[in-house]
């Protein structure tokens, strides 16, 4: 038994129907070509100018985009039973600086508080973007998870629930914003034989290591290449539309999580955040053990177990001011959950016999 880094849903191509997803999800989606772009396209739309409010607990990547603007930030604290905002300590920092724009991420599919945040937001007139990249597909109060605010996004990579190559959809508030695209092919190309050879397929192309270059190939020409602007090319169209359709059928992820829900409820050493609630779109095992130490020997016995397991993100800005993301960050583990029982009930007797 061994578990790779992450195999991504199963899906098959079908047309991508934005219209469609438009009705579904009550916003007007526009292709981007990554998270990224996607949360540029989103600060340009809304015309942020100043200091940008951010969660301290998020992948770093999201800096880029106002690196680009040069657009200073501050970061707000998260809570502990989802990872998400803390929304006593978002308002305090909205209170006690002058802030421009507020992000807000619903973390490994678990939904944020977003009807508090848009009111809060709302209350102190500061526009919020609404991050639903690693969370497309679940709802706070009957409406989805990135459609909150005066802007929002999602995205498709390997680790996401929407998982893809490459691109992302945004929306905006401001109908009048327009771009000029660009089209970089050869590099989409490239995105998508790397998640194909190295991500979906990885069972069956692991032991070709020729595959492997692909990676390396690809992370050097994106870090010299600006894709803000590019435009979707035809062969991703069917691609996307089949894993944003897959992604609205996954019924497994809450399936698997209720059993391991169930497995793990009774312990006080390791709490299960990821615990495939009702409206959530839970796409990780996510753990909290209950110190630092337990989690390091945890991911080390799930390492040699043959289980591919990571630590959560490092923190913004060194978690500044936000004691709670300072408490919880170093007792993160994170775990691929993939649509098989076999896999699951074999990680669950791994961590069972660790605790």
């Amino acid at each position: 038994m061994f578990i790779k880094k992450f195999k991504p849903l199963e899906f098959s191509k079908e047309e991508l129907k934005i219209k469609e997803l438009n009705k579904k999800t009550g916003v007007n989606w526009i292709y981007a070509s990554s998270g990224k772009a996607a949360f540029y396209h989103c600060l340009q739309s809304l015309n942020i100018k100043g200091k940008v409010l951010l969660p301290v607990y998020i992948c770093s990547s999201i800096l880029k985009p106002l690196d680009k603007l040069s657009l200073p930030y501050i970061c707000y604290d998260i809570k502990e039973d989802d990872l998400n905002a803390d929304i006593i300590d978002l308002e305090k920092k909205i209170i006690d600086h002058e802030i421009s724009c507020v992000l807000v991420a619903s973390m490994y599919g678990n939904p944020a508080n977003m009807v508090e945040i848009e009111l809060l937001c709302q209350k102190h007139n500061i526009p919020l973007i609404d991050d639903a990249a690693q969370s497309f597909g679940s709802k706070c109060n009957g409406k989805f998870i990135g459609t909150f605010g005066d802007a929002g996004f999602f995205s498709f990579s390997p680790g996401k629930a929407t998982p893809g190559h490459l691109g992302g959809f945004f929306w905006t508030k401001n109908k009048n914003y327009s771009f000029k695209r660009t089209n970089h092919y050869l590099l989409h190309k490239l995105a998508y034989w790397d998640f194909y050879f190295n991500r979906y397929k990885i069972y069956r192309f692991n032991k070709f290591k020729i595959f492997k270059i692909l990676t390396y190939i690809k992370y050097i020409i994106f870090q010299l290449i600006d894709l803000n602007n590019d435009k979707i090319n035809e062969f991703e169209k069917s691609i996307l539309g089949g894993i944003i359709l897959a992604n609205q059928e996954q019924t497994f992820r809450k399936l698997q999580l209720n059993y391991l829900k169930e497995k793990f409820s009774n312990f006080s050493s390791v709490k299960l955040l990821t615990v495939g609630a009702q409206n959530s779109n839970n796409h990780k095992i996510v753990f909290k053990c209950n110190s630092s130490k337990s989690a390091k020997l945890l991911l080390q016995h799930l390492n040699k177990s043959g289980i591919y397991a990571s630590r959560g993100y490092n923190l913004l800005n060194n978690g500044i001011n936000c004691p709670n993301a300072i408490q919880i960050v170093s007792k993160i583990i994170e775990i691929p959950l993939e649509n098989c029982q076999k896999k699951n009930e074999y990680i669950s007797k791994k961590i069972e016999k660790f605790i």
